[in-house]
Formats: C-alpha cells, sequence, structure tokens
C-alpha cells in the first residue's frame, strides 16, 4: 500500500511502517527505495513488487515480528 503519511497509532521507522492491530498492520510507505534491507532481514515477509519493497503477509509469532522490526529499524529511509 502506497501512504505517506502514518495513521494514528502508527510506529515509523524507514518506510516499513507498523501499526498495532487491524487488517494490515505492516505497510511499507511511499519513501521505499527499493535498497533490498528490508527483503534481506524478513525473507518471506517482506518481497519486491513494482520496483519497491512490500509486505507479502503477517508476521506469526515473536521471531517473525522479531524480523518485521529488525527490517523497520533497518531502513535507510
Amino acid at each position: 500500500m502506497d501512504r505517506s503519511a502514518a495513521p494514528a497509532g502508527a510506529q515509523r521507522e524507514g518506510s516499513v511502517v507498523a501499526r498495532p492491530g487491524g487488517e494490515d498492520g505492516w505497510y511499507v510507505d511511499d519513501r521505499c527505495t527499493d535498497c533490498d534491507v528490508a527483503r534481506q532481514l524478513a525473507p518471506g515477509l517482506i518481497g519486491e513488487a513494482d520496483g519497491r519493497s512490500a509486505v507479502l503477509r503477517r508476521p506469526y509469532g515473536e521471531a517473525e515480528t522479531g524480523q518485521m522490526y529488525a527490517a523497520a529499524f533497518a531502513c535507510p529511509r
């Protein structure tokens, strides 16, 4: 999803954005430069689509949630 402003309650780190709860709790915003950092840290959870990273599915469990947060914090944007 392409969103330039984080919704209320969102935690923004780089272009990977986390929002507690909701159907689309994780997404990549429009600042993504397709650098591949997030895909390397969360393979299977974050992939490439249309020249930028995209969340493929929500994380399940603590390990996958940790991968998503690692991707968010490592994002250079």
